[in-house]
């Protein structure tokens, strides 16, 4: 959420963790979710956004480079305490790893997290919905980056060769189970997104050959900005559950230390 569009005043009249703020987003039910590496398969593009100044992988030095190019140095020093470099393992994978994090944190979990506690801020009647995606894929790609963005999409839409399995486009038992459910949950979605809250419930009806329902509650993500409600969210993994408060510890120092207000100058 605090990617930055070209804000006109017009046809978009501020980012959307502004306008969630405000309560000017429209009053529909809203599902949010992120993925347990979000911010993987972003880094090779680095050398490309700075001009060669950083490579891939990344050196120490080349974090907080990149760092500087997006925040101010007052931030960038509160974010390399919180996210500091011994937390991403050997030389020379570690930067890499540290920045793939913050990535992660900041432009998706963290903002989203946000953006989801504004809207339930904002007097509005329709629910909202949070969830993670931590299935363990099997691909070369998910080997290298993990649960990268967009990698649940292959089975939302029940595409096999979309998530790099290998060999490609071939899909185990729980490859397709995963696939059901989550077509299912999203499916459900879609149809009740339109009708107010409490009748926009997400739900899914997979089943086992035998009949056996192969799917668990949807909880409704109710914490607002000062932290009353409930912190619940799904998460798609193997075995299907919830949880609560998603890197709340991240979230919190974002919120609290840094912002979202995009680029700094």
């Amino acid at each position: 959420m605090p990617w930055w569009p070209t804000v006109d005043g017009t046809v978009l009249p501020a980012s959307p963790l502004e306008q969630a703020s405000r309560g000017e987003i429209t009053d529909v039910p809203v599902m949010l979710g992120t993925n347990k590496n979000e911010g993987s398969i972003f880094l090779p593009m680095v050398p490309i956004i700075m001009m060669g100044k950083v490579l891939y992988p990344m050196s120490d030095e080349g974090l907080s480079t990149t760092l500087r190019h997006f925040f101010n140095q007052s931030s960038v020093d509160k974010i390399l305490a919180e996210y500091p470099l011994s937390s991403g393992g050997a030389f020379p994978l570690r930067a890499s790893r540290v920045a793939a994090r913050i990535l992660r944190d900041w432009l998706f979990a963290c903002a989203g997290r946000r953006f989801l506690r504004s809207l339930n801020s904002a007097g509005r009647k329709s629910s909202v919905y949070m969830y993670h995606f931590e299935y363990d894929m099997k691909g070369l790609l998910h080997a290298v980056a993990g649960d990268y963005h967009g990698s649940e999409l292959s089975f939302v839409f029940n595409n096999r060769f979309l998530a790099h399995t290998f060999p490609a486009g071939t899909w185990n038992a729980n490859d397709k189970k995963l696939a059901l459910q989550m077509g299912s949950y999203w499916a459900s979605f879609a149809r009740n997104a339109d009708t107010p809250s409490p009748l926009d419930t997400v739900y899914c009806k997979a089943k086992t050959t035998f009949g056996k329902s192969e799917c668990i509650p949807f909880p409704k993500y109710t914490e607002s900005v000062d932290k009353t409600g409930n912190a619940s969210y799904f998460v798609f993994d193997t075995n299907l559950h919830t949880s609560s408060n998603l890197f709340e510890e991240q979230c919190d120092f974002f919120d609290t230390q840094v912002g979202y207000e995009g680029i700094s100058p």
